[in-house]
């Protein structure tokens, strides 16, 4: 539970909000502490930075970014170092999300919003769907401003608490979920809300959908499968700890861990446990399924890849890369990027077959 009550101090290199990064092409973008990087992603070579060390300083950056036309869109997070820690209410800086172009990093817009953007934005390729610590959900317009902004289309109030995750975008609905316990169906087109499922405890996972089920964990150390049309339960599962990791869905079977450090694969018919593997620490970040292999990376600084079928280690041991692991990875032919969260190094490749260190990313060019 060390991961829920930190507060991180010092330099960019201990990073005071979780990192994210986006594999696009044969480039990866990383936003983490105060700075968004691109990098190319087979050899590590660094190819902008945002901010430069000439701009004023920005951050800390958190989530995974996205893409929009030929810009890349990061929104700023919460700072643990000063608000007294992750679910303390002191911090009440406005942040700010980001258009930054593609190919120079050069900032082309800005959004400033009341509060921080924990988890990112997702976009439609028009508009982006911004959720903010004021627990308001804003759809933006990036082609069109007002006051030099990109203009809020519509804004969804219902929600009575942070909003701490990024929607899921899908069926011509936004299903945003809230610490205030529930998990919202929001019309894209106005921006009203449809439905709402309530848990016990806050939920600040983005859920997975597969054959019209939503597919998600929250605080009450609970997994829930829910009808996407109508907010109905079909089932829930308990686990040892909060839920605080995305899903992957794949063959029947739900993939995610919790933070007392459990992986489970669920039968999404029923719920039923078909097997769980026991890291060390806290799991935030998503799992990645590639072909017949699970990887999951956990704040006890290792990567694992486990067989999907049964949950053993493919690995004879797992690839131990010594900081805190809190964010997604990313395949990339032969190879795992892993984002690492307080490092100088920002992210090491892995090999897939063994977890053997092949590149590392720094923070500054070659």
């Amino acid at each position: 539970m060390t991961m829920l009550l930190m507060g991180c101090t010092g330099s960019d290199t201990a990073p005071t909000s979780f990192p994210g990064a986006l594999l696009d092409g044969g480039a990866i973008y990383l936003a983490r502490g105060g700075q968004v990087y691109k990098y190319e992603a087979q050899t590590g070579n660094l190819l902008w930075e945002f901010p430069t060390q000439t701009t004023t300083e920005r951050g800390p950056f958190a989530g995974q970014p996205v893409k929009l036309g030929n810009t890349i869109v990061v929104g700023e997070g919460i700072n643990f170092a000063t608000s007294g820690g992750l679910f303390s209410q002191q911090d009440h800086t406005s942040r700010s999300i980001f258009g930054l172009a593609e190919d120079t990093g050069i900032e082309v817009w800005r959004f400033t919003g009341p509060k921080e953007f924990v988890d990112g934005v997702v976009t439609d390729g028009k508009l982006i769907y911004a959720p903010n610590g004021d627990g308001k959900l804003y759809a933006l317009d990036p082609a069109q401003k007002e006051n030099n902004q990109p203009k809020i289309v519509w804004t969804f109030a219902d929600a009575k608490n942070k909003l701490w995750s990024k929607p899921l975008l899908a069926n011509n609905k936004l299903y945003q979920a809230s610490l205030d316990h529930s998990l919202y169906a929001v019309d894209v087109a106005t921006g009203k809300k449809v439905w709402e499922f309530k848990a016990t405890a806050p939920i600040a996972v983005q859920p997975t959908l597969h054959n019209g089920v939503l597919y998600f964990g929250a605080f009450d150390s609970k997994f829930y499968a829910v009808d996407a049309e109508t907010g109905a339960k079909k089932w829930e599962q308990s686990t040892s700890g909060w839920v605080w990791s995305e899903a992957t869905v794949a063959n029947g079977v739900a993939y995610f861990g919790d933070v007392r450090g459990r992986v489970y694969a669920l039968d999404i018919a029923k719920g039923d446990v078909r097997w769980t593997y026991d890291a060390k620490d806290a799991i935030r970040a998503q799992p990645v399924l590639n072909g017949d292999t699970l990887y999951v990376v956990s704040f006890d600084t290792n990567a694992y890849a486990l067989k999907a079928a049964d949950g053993k280690p493919a690995w004879t041991a797992p690839a131990t890369l010594n900081y805190r692991l809190p964010a997604k990875p990313w395949v990339n032919n032969d190879t795992l990027i892993v984002p690492l969260f307080d490092s100088e190094t920002r992210m090491w490749s892995l090999d897939l077959g063994s977890g053997a260190r092949k590149v590392q990313f720094q923070p500054v060019k070659k």
